[in-house]
């Protein structure tokens, strides 16, 4: 059961790795109005997937109003204040910011006695991820300081949502209700703030497609069933790895060069899961106590 969550979260790591190079091709689609159009996509997967098994009827999803209601939230709440992050802050220090998620979700799915572990093993994939962003080029500067407040809340949202996620037992069907809800609280936003003036291609459309299907959709679906069945300190782990994911899809394309950093990056990384998931003897531990 753990190796099938922890590989339903693998791939949601890796479709969010591909975000920034589908988004690349999105980027003219106002933001707001994107997530719409992804959150909506990603709400008919499940009674889409029902009509493909060969269900008569798409299966009647139940409605669990508190747990949707704080999903919704954690979503829509997570984007906003990312995007409204990046408008009062560069973009480098608010990833890395916003990556401080993973370090807080290890430490809250940690067992006792191990959150000391989890806290080193997470400082050190927070400087892999500084080093795949550039640390020589940020600069926190005290201007700055509503977008840097915004990522952090971003970070604290996330983990929240994935330590619930993990604690709760509702079905990852569920999802299908939490999207569509995220899809209209976006729409609402978009209305209200964006202009819908923008040129739509074949190849923007396909973006948006692939968008829904993964990284801003499908991912959420994998993410929830992963949680529910993994090893939590293995997946939260794993998450460092996103932004390197990112730029070794972006350097395959072309749109950045290889580096040492990335190297770098890995080995940083693959230092930080091992302190994170190292379990000691627990026979052995009794009996020098003894």
């Amino acid at each position: 059961m753990k190796r099938l969550g922890n590989s339903y979260a693998i791939i949601a790591i890796l479709m969010w790795g591909a975000l920034a190079l589908l988004a690349k091709e999105a980027s003219e689609v106002p933001s707001f109005l994107l997530l719409a159009m992804c959150f909506f996509i990603a709400a008919l997967i499940m009674p889409l997937l029902s009509v493909v098994r060969g269900k008569k009827s798409v299966e009647k999803l139940h409605f669990n109003w508190g747990a949707r209601l704080i999903g919704v939230s954690c979503l829509l709440g997570f984007h906003a204040c990312y995007f409204i992050a990046l408008n009062h802050a560069p973009v480098m220090e608010v990833s890395l910011i916003g990556y401080l998620w993973p370090m807080i979700l290890a430490l809250l799915v940690a067992r006792e006695g191990r959150r000391l572990q989890s806290f080193v093993g997470g400082c050190i994939g927070l400087i892999a991820v500084s080093v795949v962003l550039g640390w020589d080029n940020l600069d926190f500067g005290s201007q700055y300081i509503i977008g840097y407040m915004l990522a952090l809340s971003c970070a604290v949202i996330w983990a929240f949502y994935s330590w619930y996620l993990s604690n709760n037992q509702s079905s990852s069907t569920e999802m299908s209700w939490q999207c569509l809800g995220v899809a209209m609280g976006a729409l609402v936003i978009s209305m209200m703030t964006e202009s819908w003036i923008f040129e739509l291609s074949w190849s923007v459309i396909l973006a948006i497609v692939l968008l829904g299907l993964g990284p801003v959709g499908g991912a959420f679906y994998l993410w929830d069933a992963g949680l529910k069945r993994g090893d939590k300190s293995f997946i939260s782990s794993l998450s460092f790895s996103t932004p390197l994911l990112s730029a070794i899809f972006l350097s395959l394309f072309g749109y950045v060069v290889w580096s040492s950093s990335l190297v770098w990056s890995i080995a940083l990384l693959i230092v930080a899961a091992v302190i994170i998931n190292f379990k000691t003897n627990d026979v052995q531990i009794s009996s020098v106590a003894k």
